[in-house]
């Protein structure tokens, strides 16, 4: 377990995944997949996001950050780039956690993956780190957290940890059973003729999640240096587009911070064009689950030129 709460693989642990895909997986510091910090003396580019940046579909070398990293290689950007991912972070996990992985990492950029799901979840007040709204719709954006559970010790805490470290079985059986606890404890009850609770006026879509406020915490949590990487849903042939207006209204909001921002709106299309596919796997149903290795390879093409074009017109790496 880190500093955060996480309960992560022991650096120098060798997983490999058979849920989806069945690749091996390296583990450093903190975490971190891959080879770790760069030890070439200069400060790395972080990558940071949920399960979808974790990866452990992926081999190392097929990573986003280990595609990304080769790109800059080639255009005299020597910053290695690190990925740190944890499955079912969203934006508060992110803002909470930035000034620790900064002083764990130093990274001179950061790229946030994300996606719609991420501004929603992160007003979940079951969540150990979320927003509130205080007052009215408009009010300041105050994130609550609560302290991480302590890790179980002695031998009981070994074979435990042990097992999550190195079996997908236990890990994948950990989640669900956290979900099953989770929809457990918000089921409503099956009988509501004692209650007296308005139900819901049928139609109605949810509130909006203040995403300009979430935006400009993360802005503020990473110092401007950021890159967000928004990652849109899955498209499979012929759908319609995958984009809904909370994604427009994002990307608006987000440059109108003045945060650098790439979509991959436009680059599942024209994969799906070129006949390949971004997700799924050989043991999997196709279009569905996390990025293959050319989902990693298409979300690298997508932010590399964003990074290029910041290190020569502003000098950031």
């Amino acid at each position: 377990m880190n500093e955060a709460g996480y309960e992560i693989f022991t650096p120098g642990t060798t997983s490999r995944g058979f849920l989806e895909g069945f690749a091996l997986s390296r583990w450093t510091a903190h975490g971190a997949r891959g080879s770790g910090v760069p030890t070439n003396g200069v400060a790395p580019i972080m990558i940071v996001g949920d399960s979808f940046v974790e990866a452990r579909q992926v081999e190392d070398a097929e990573l986003i950050s280990a595609r990304l990293q080769e790109t800059l290689c080639s255009n005299s950007i020597p910053n290695g780039v690190i990925s740190l991912g944890h499955s079912g972070d969203s934006m508060a996990e992110y803002v909470r956690d930035a000034p620790l992985v900064q002083g764990w990492f130093q990274p001179t950029w950061t790229v946030v993956v994300l996606d719609r799901g991420d501004f929603s979840e992160a007003m979940d007040p079951a969540r150990s780190a979320h927003f509130v709204q205080e007052g009215a719709s408009g009010g300041e954006l105050v994130l609550k957290t609560r302290p991480p559970h302590r890790a179980m010790a002695g031998r009981l805490g070994a074979l435990y940890y042990g097992l999550l470290n190195h079996s997908s079985l236990c890990k994948l059986a950990w989640i669900r059973t956290h979900a099953l606890l989770k929809w457990w404890k918000t089921e409503p009850p099956l009988f509501n003729a004692s209650t007296h609770a308005t139900a819901p006026k049928g139609g109605e879509p949810p509130p909006r999640p203040p995403t300009g406020a979430q935006l400009q915490a993360l802005k503020n949590a990473y110092h401007g240096r950021l890159t967000i990487l928004y990652r849109s849903p899955d498209c499979a042939p012929g759908a319609r587009a995958c984009q809904e207006p909370l994604d427009l209204q994002v990307e608006q909001e987000a440059r109108a911070l003045g945060i650098s921002f790439v979509s991959l709106a436009d680059s599942y299309p024209a994969a799906l064009a070129r006949g390949e596919m971004p997700t799924g796997f050989p043991n999997t149903a196709p279009f569905v689950g996390h990025w293959n290795r050319v989902g990693h390879r298409i979300a690298a093409e997508a932010v590399a030129p964003e990074l290029i074009r910041l290190h020569k017109e502003h000098g950031l790496f």
